[in-house]
């Protein structure tokens, strides 16, 4: 079975904007179902949002997920993931004004993948569709919206 309990990995993580990097801690409760912590680094770039003609952020986020592995699919699986990124956004609106926003984002997401391997080492390959919501805020209003992404990580 992949993903021993007690496992180590490294996400990345590519979306339609943006792309993170993490290193998770995943703890196997039973054949059937998996936790994961992660702490990552995330980075977008989104155009023509809002008031905004264009935004950059970055920053630092955790995250949270629980994984079903259905025993007639395995090694598929299906699960919830939700993230808490603290980030800073560097915005230019289009009078050609600047300015900077510090921004906490909640991020639950669906996520359905697949984990080939055996005891020692697994893939995961995942997909995740979400929502970003702007919980708080430091500066001016930036956008939030549906997140979609593609993602892999190796476990050791």
């Amino acid at each position: 079975m992949p993903a021993l309990a007690g496992d180590w990995g490294l996400h990345g993580q590519l979306g339609l904007a943006d792309h993170a990097l993490s290193l998770a801690y995943a703890q196997r409760d039973s054949a059937k179902y998996m936790r994961e912590w992660n702490l990552g680094y995330r980075q977008y770039t989104r155009a023509d949002v809002g008031d905004h003609q264009r935004e950059d952020g970055r920053g630092w986020g955790l995250g949270f997920s629980w994984r079903h592995y259905p025993p007639a699919v395995r090694p598929f699986f299906v699960g919830v993931r939700n993230d808490w990124w603290v980030m800073t956004v560097d915005w230019e609106d289009r009078a050609h004004s600047q300015g900077e926003t510090t921004v906490h984002i909640l991020q639950p997401m669906l996520i359905l993948g697949w984990t080939p391997g055996n005891e020692r080492f697994a893939v995961d390959c995942y997909f995740t569709a979400g929502y970003g919501f702007n919980v708080a805020r430091d500066g001016d209003r930036v956008a939030d919206g549906a997140a979609l992404s593609f993602g892999t990580a190796l476990r050791f």
